[in-house]
């Protein structure tokens, strides 16, 4: 049975509505690996283990840009969001976002 709803899903739910309760397990060379979450990681919740602090933020928005942008537009936006106050003008991020265009 590759997925099934984790037993305590919808009484966490009931009671935060920020819980995800999950679980995997993988079996692997005659070993069972598990691992159990109540909250998502970067997710407001009770749970510090939660928080994604600044540098794991940086971390996961350059895994997720990689390929797609430059690393100078990563780390102009990275900038700009972290000095929002001081953007005039949210169209000068967006635009370091568009997809590289080099084949």
């Amino acid at each position: 049975m590759p997925f099934q709803e984790h037993p305590d899903y919808t009484a966490a739910l009931a009671s935060n509505p920020a819980a995800r309760r999950s679980r995997i397990e993988v079996h692997a060379r005659g070993t069972q690996f598990s691992g159990e979450r109540g909250y998502p990681k970067g997710s407001p919740s009770p749970d510090p283990a939660t928080y994604m602090t600044d540098d794991e933020l940086i971390a996961k928005f350059r895994h997720n840009v990689d390929g797609a942008v430059s690393d100078a537009d990563a780390d102009a936006v990275i900038e700009a969001v972290y000095d929002l106050e001081n953007v005039d003008d949210i169209s000068t991020i967006l635009n370091r976002l568009q997809p590289n265009t080099v084949g």
